[in-house]
Parts: structure tokens; sequence; C-alpha cells
């Protein structure tokens, strides 16, 4: 029975906290009881806080890694929605991005991935950053990068050998979530051409959502994307999967410049209104 008596079933950790004994009957030996050491409830709180802190160590200890991963350049990693310059144009695409980034699990299981498209300046990259950095935030992981970087890790890679660039192309493909940005403002050839193709195809086969930003309207990037031979199987699996969002609006630059004309321009009527009391 000493033997029995000492037998207590809870972790060395829990040592470190203070206990208190409970005694209840044993079914098991009809001669006896035997005691166990359990935690206070002050020692029960301190745990659970404990615990919890860990597991909150051990996520943003994730989070970090998820970042570092991500390939994401340094000037977008403050793309954030509290950081959104929201106006009455563009705040139909906050909206929407909130909505998208929110809503992910659903749009992943059904594939559904954004082509945002518009003329320069609109806040198409900050956006798809913003949903890139919610969703890293939350634990999804995500790579989020230029075409350009795209292409210059494929050269790096493929100078090493087949087996990088099998690793490479597995992130692709494992990421819930893939952002191309600025596609079209690459260089065309024939290799660049081929090299899209395969990223975009590696990631139709994965059946895992596609967000693509570009300066070019569709039929513009049809062509760009479109090989010699004439097939646009490119373009034709990014329209599969990707929905068309086009940021028609004037440029945020153009936008925050006539706010501060309006705002100039008030102050001196006020200036004027009271000189002339």
């Amino acid at each position: 029975m000493q033997g029995l008596n000492q037998l207590e079933d809870i972790s060395n950790k829990s040592f470190t906290y203070e206990k208190k004994p409970k005694t209840y009957y044993n079914d098991w030996f009809i001669d006896g009881h035997k005691t166990l050491m359990t935690l206070t409830p002050e020692g029960n709180r301190k745990w659970n806080e404990d615990d919890k802190k860990e597991e909150d160590e051990k996520f943003l200890n994730y989070i970090e890694k998820l970042k570092l991963d991500s390939l994401m350049d340094n000037k977008f990693k403050k793309c954030t929605f509290n950081n959104f310059y929201k106006t009455k144009e563009n705040e139909f695409y906050f909206n929407f991005g909130q909505l998208y980034s929110r809503n992910f699990e659903k749009y992943k299981a059904n594939n559904n991935g954004l082509l945002i498209y518009g003329k320069p300046g609109t806040g198409k990259s900050f956006l798809s950053f913003c949903i890139a950095n919610y969703l890293l935030d939350n634990g999804v992981k995500v790579i989020a990068c230029s075409i350009s970087t795209i292409l210059e890790k494929i050269k790096e890679y493929s100078s090493f050998g087949d087996n990088k660039m099998t690793v490479f192309n597995n992130e692709l493909k494992k990421a819930d979530l893939l952002i191309i940005d600025d596609l079209g403002s690459e260089n065309s050839s024939e290799w660049i051409n081929s090299k899209i193709y395969e990223v975009i195809d590696l990631r139709y086969r994965s059946e895992k959502p596609l967000i693509v930003t570009t300066n070019l309207e569709p039929d513009n990037l049809k062509k760009k994307l479109t090989n010699k031979d004439g097939i646009t199987r490119t373009y034709d699996r990014i329209f599969e999967i990707c929905r068309p969002i086009e940021m028609n609006i004037e440029p945020l630059r153009v936008i925050k410049g006539k706010e501060k004309q309006i705002s100039f321009m008030n102050t001196l009527n006020e200036i004027n209104r009271k000189s002339n009391v």
C-alpha cells in the first residue's frame, strides 16, 4: 500500500505549485484509501496562467516563422487594415478586403482567388498585403511577393540543382495563399513566360487560392502572358481561379493632394473671415 500511496497522476511541472492533500475512497482496495496531491485554487490559477503564456509564446514564434518564410518585402509588413488610408472612393475595396480576410477559410475551400487590377497608385498592392498580414497574424501560411522576386528565386535556386527548386516549388504549393504582386511588370521572354506559367500551373493544381495584382487591363495582361505559340494558357488558369476586381479610382496621391488643397483653402477662408470681423 505504501507504494500505491506515493503514486501521483500529475506531471512533474505541477510540483512547482502549491498543493493540498485530497483523500478519497479507493474501490480497488477494501482496506483503506490513498492520498493524492492536487493543486490548490491559487496553484491551479497559476498553472493555467503559465500554460497560456507558453501557448502564446509558441504561437508568436510560429507567426514570426510564417512571416520570415512569406518572402514579403519589409516595406509591405506595415500594410494593415488599421493603416489603410480610407476614402469614400476606396471604402468598397477596404470592406471587400476585410470580408475576404475574415472569411478566408470559406474562400480557400472553394479555391476563390482574386485578380486585382487598375491604374498605378490606386492601392492594389497595399490592399493585397493587408490581406496577407491579416492572415499571417492569424496563423495562416502566406507567401506574398512581387513577380520579380519569384523569378529571382527561381534563377537562384535553379543554379543549386533540382533539390533546391523542388523545395521552393513545394513551398509555393503548400502555402494557404499565394500573392503575386505586380504581374505584367516583368520583361517578356520565352523563359520568363514559361516560368510564370509553371508557377501559376503549380498553384492551379494545388487547388489553393491565388491573388494577383497588376497595372494591366485583363486583355493586355493576356497578351503579355501569351507565348509565341499564341496559347493563352497562363491567363486562362488565372482567370479560372481568380475573380477580377478593378480598382477604378483615382491614385491615392491625387486624392491626398486634393484633400490637402481643400484643407488649405478652408484654412485660408477661415483666416479671411476672422480678419474681416
